[in-house]
């Protein structure tokens, strides 16, 4: 190689990208409707499925009569549970003592929106109408939608085979109580001079991505292959549980590829049934099958945000510093677990946030209703509970007549004290709250808009602020962490990086 190929030091330091603003390499192709979507993609022979869904929050299925619907001109089959159940298992999250999902419902419908039969047809036109052909005979069942009335003595069990097996956590509709205990958890706001305290609920929310739920499914039966693309942000944990759904099915058959996917949000970090019906299907036909959710089912089945309500205390001494929390958590995880224990957990674990609370007593209780269930919507918890502890500690900045800041400044750890665990265990690596907490001062101009709420036009105008946390990686999950990148720089500087994450 001649030396004036050679890039000099002083040329790699020049067209560096450290420092400046880089465009999105997926940015034009997105913006300008060349991005390849689910419904983008079309595959000779294609079939089009359609769920049936309940439209009561509870019911038992009295019968099911699909004889209009597979009469219907272009219907290919259509399938309930007694079809589909020879080919699947129950299915659920890892974190569950016992699957409590089916790919289509059995014996009775847990929410609204619950998968009860699917139709499989040439056009998706096709398969909608015939699916408004199928006729289901409920016998209705009181519903708890609620986490009081769920919890209620006498209240009807969303699940009650889980809750009458005694190898299974599930109690009634309590699926899971966990805890935290820090320092003095007995009695954690024992050394505090003043305690504020409140009850607090928040709602759930849906993401309702761009993109709804989908996927399609091709089986190559000589190979065999069962190739899945979907719109799903867990490729490699997708893989997986596919085999460990679909009976005879190993992991080493099964391929998932992600286009481009139009918004997650946390509600596709799992499987769902129209990938299960949409894979067996493929299988059964020999050929590819498409179900993409339309808009009215991501609202009733995409999943979204708990809902959670708190009973909850804050001690502090006379001069501000925090000494202790006790918080009593229940979240509403919906007709079936999901990510309900992990999220619980997880945001327990991180509930003091920023403040080294010495003491501390965090109970969250999973329940079970008869709601959409919940999922792993962003934040994964900790905005439902950094809500309830940012109110706590603005409710004792005014106790204690302290600026809010000011408060927040007493309690945070400094950038000398890194690394450090935080009281639950969290290995903390490099942080200054301090610094972070005075730019936010100056640049909102804090003092001033404080002192001088805008009221000209008749209007409150407040000015707050709030400390999260939020912890990184899946460590602690076991064999779920499949993070892994390789790192390629040639000759001249540039480099390729290979991933594995979705778009």
């Amino acid at each position: 190689m001649s030396s004036q190929a050679i890039l000099s030091d002083q040329d790699l330091l020049k067209n560096r990208e450290i420092g400046k603003s880089v465009n999105s390499k997926l940015g034009k192709k997105l913006v300008t409707g060349q991005g390849q979507f689910i419904d983008d993609l079309h595959l000779p022979g294609m079939l089009y499925a359609r769920f049936v869904r309940s439209p009561h929050a509870h019911a038992r299925i009295i019968s099911i009569d699909t004889s209009d619907a597979k009469a219907y001109p272009g219907v290919e089959l259509v399938w309930t549970a007694e079809d589909i159940d020879p080919y699947v298992k129950p299915f659920g999250h890892p974190s569950l003592t016992r699957a409590d999902e089916e790919a289509l419902a059995s014996d009775k419908v847990r929410y609204v929106g619950d998968e009860v039969a699917i139709v499989l047809a040439k056009t998706k036109n096709i398969a909608i109408e015939a699916a408004d052909l199928v006729r289901v005979e409920y016998e209705k069942l009181p519903a708890v939608v609620g986490i009081e009335d769920a919890l209620a003595e006498g209240a009807p069990v969303v699940h009650p085979t889980l809750s009458d097996d005694p190898n299974c956590e599930v109690k009634g509709n309590l699926l899971n109580t966990c805890h935290v205990h820090v320092g003095n958890y007995e009695d954690p706001l024992s050394d505090a001079d003043i305690i504020v305290e409140g009850s607090f609920k928040t709602h759930k929310t849906n993401p309702s991505p761009l993109e709804p739920h989908g996927c399609v499914a091709h089986y190559d039966r000589a190979a065999p292959k069962l190739t899945l693309w979907s719109s799903n942000q867990v490729p490699h944990l997708l893989r997986k549980y596919v085999a460990d759904t679909i009976l005879n099915l190993e992991v080493e058959q099964v391929v998932c590829k992600m286009p481009d996917i139009g918004g997650g949000f946390g509600v596709k970090l799992e499987l769902f049934s129209h990938e299960i019906c949409a894979s067996v299907l493929a299988m059964v036909t020999g050929k590819p099958v498409n179900m993409v959710l339309d808009r009215i089912e991501e609202l009733k089945a995409g999943r979204g945000r708990h809902p959670e309500t708190f009973t909850a205390k804050l001690g502090l001494k006379n001069d501000g510093t925090i000494v202790g929390m006790d918080i009593d958590m229940f979240q509403n995880t919906g007709a079936y677990g999901s990510f309900g224990k992990t999220i619980a957990f997880s945001a327990m674990a991180t509930c003091s946030g920023p403040y080294p609370i010495p003491n501390q007593r965090i109970t969250g209780s999973v329940v079970y209703t008869n709601v959409m269930p919940g999922s792993a919507v962003r934040g994964y918890g900790d905005p439902q509970f950094t809500y309830v502890r940012e109110q706590l500690v603005d409710m004792a900045a005014e106790e204690l007549g302290m600026d809010p800041i000011d408060l927040r400044l007493k309690n945070v750890p400094r950038i000398e004290d890194m690394p450090l665990r935080t009281p639950s265990g969290l290995k903390w690596v490099n942080s200054d709250m301090p610094e972070c907490l005075h730019i936010v001062r100056d640049r909102l101009n804090w003092d001033k808009e404080r002192s001088s709420p805008k009221t000209n036009d008749g209007k409150l105008r407040g000015i707050g602020m709030a400390t999260i946390m939020k912890r990184a990686g899946n460590k602690s999950a076991k064999g779920a962490d499949y993070s892994s990148a390789i790192v390629q720089m040639n000759h001249y500087g540039q480099v390729t990086v290979f991933s594995g994450i979705c778009s």
